[in-house]
């Protein structure tokens, strides 16, 4: 949400060291690569790439603790009173939580943006990389997508500490 009301999405995205160190599910970020914000939102919805989601944090806010600021901010103004935000990539942190019901309305919100709607009901996607010839293919994790009819997302999720998360 942050990225699509604060960003372009035709920025052009630099990795810094700290992006490509994020631990977890990732796009293989080296630092210096150059790429789209548009391809980064896309690959951190569909593939949860955290590092595409520093990398994104980074260039819309200058780092990503004013990212994590502005994300809280957010979620006051959306009336969320259950939640903390202390990434902006999910992992875990003691202090990073949310309520069922505060998920349910950030994810009311975020689908009346119409990229962010697309990209969480996309099966597939394809997303071009600086360095490889050829656009990179990946399929959506939500196999809900797949197997209930009139499924439009929105995210899978999964730390050790949390187990399997589902917004759907």
């Amino acid at each position: 949400v942050i990225i699509l009301e604060r960003g372009f999405l035709g920025d052009v995205v630099k990795a810094s060291r700290k992006a490509t160190n994020t631990p977890g599910a990732s796009l293989g970020l080296r630092p210096g690569q150059h790429f789209l914000l548009r391809d980064l939102l896309v690959a951190l919805l569909v593939k949860s790439a955290n590092d595409a989601a520093v990398a994104a944090a980074e260039h819309v806010c200058g780092s990503e603790e004013e990212f994590v600021k502005a994300m809280n901010e957010k979620a006051l103004s959306l009336g969320l009173a259950d939640t903390h935000f202390c990434n902006c990539h999910g992992l875990h942190h003691p202090d990073h939580y949310s309520s069922a019901y505060d998920i349910g309305v950030l994810s009311r919100y975020a689908m009346s943006l119409p990229f962010l709607a697309h990209c969480v009901k996309s099966k597939e996607v394809a997303i071009c990389l600086q360095g490889f010839p050829r656009p990179k293919v990946w399929r959506n994790s939500n196999k809900f997508l797949r197997l209930y009819l009139g499924a439009d997302g929105i995210k899978t999720g999964y730390t050790e500490e949390a187990g399997r998360c589902l917004v759907a």
